[in-house]
Formats: structure tokens, sequence, C-alpha cells
């Protein structure tokens, strides 16, 4: 099913469209939860790299490694590479985290929650589904 940011959902529930109901109750079972706050938290939850395999159909790490400026992870699928630079700044003591879409040329700072991820991927124009 094709992945809403939190915004769009919210959107599409309020004028009743009938996708919008389908689309919570594929969510509310597919994360066993109950109620509105536990999938606000769903979509306000911390990003992690390693979210992208685990709930997006698809998608594969292909790489990770450690440059001399911090973590480089390579995600891919179906001719579309996400490219996430984990990068500490000049004192080493925070990261200053960006990611860029090789196929777009978009680059976006580093997400903080999970829908801002969905968010970035729409204006980047990566299409992405829920893993069944």
């Amino acid at each position: 099913m094709k992945v809403l940011n939190y915004l769009e959902f919210n959107i599409r529930f309020a004028k009743q469209d009938i996708f919008s109901y389908e689309y919570r109750d594929f969510l509310l079972h597919k994360l066993k939860i109950k109620g509105f706050e536990d999938f606000m938290g769903f979509y306000c939850q911390s990003f992690k790299p390693e979210l992208i395999t685990e709930l997006f159909d698809g998608w594969e790490k292909e790489e990770e490694r450690q440059t001399p400026f911090g973590y480089v992870y390579d995600y891919v699928a179906a001719n579309t590479l996400i490219h996430i630079r984990m990068i500490t700044d000049y004192r080493g003591r925070r990261p200053t985290m960006i990611r860029y879409y090789s196929e777009s040329n978009a680059g976006f700072y580093f997400p903080r929650t999970l829908d801002d991820f969905i968010t970035d991927c729409q204006r980047a124009g990566i299409e992405l589904e829920w893993s069944s």
C-alpha cells in the first residue's frame, strides 16, 4: 500500500476519503496498535536508517562504510538510491546529518522523525510502499 505522510493521511481522513479508512485499517493491523495516539507516535518516532528496510517494500541496504567524517549508508530499490551520510561537526560533538537522493539530486537535512523521511521522499519524487 502506498505510503502517505501523517498530514496527508489526516486531511484525507477528515474528508472521509474511502482510501483513508483502508489505509488506517492496514496500518493499525500492520502495527498491531489501537487508537490514533499510538498511530501518531509511530509517525513521530525518531528516524533511523534501519527503518527503511524494516518498513518499506523493496528496499535493501547496499553498503555501510565509515569515512574520516562519519558513516555512509546506501539503500537501493528499483533503480533508486538513497544515500545517507551521517557526519559529525568539526568538534565531533553532534552529528550534522544530511541525506541525498542520487536520482533526483535532492538533498535534505537528516530527518528527525519517520514522518519527515516520508515527506522528504515525496518531495524527491520517491514512491514508498509499506511492506506487507
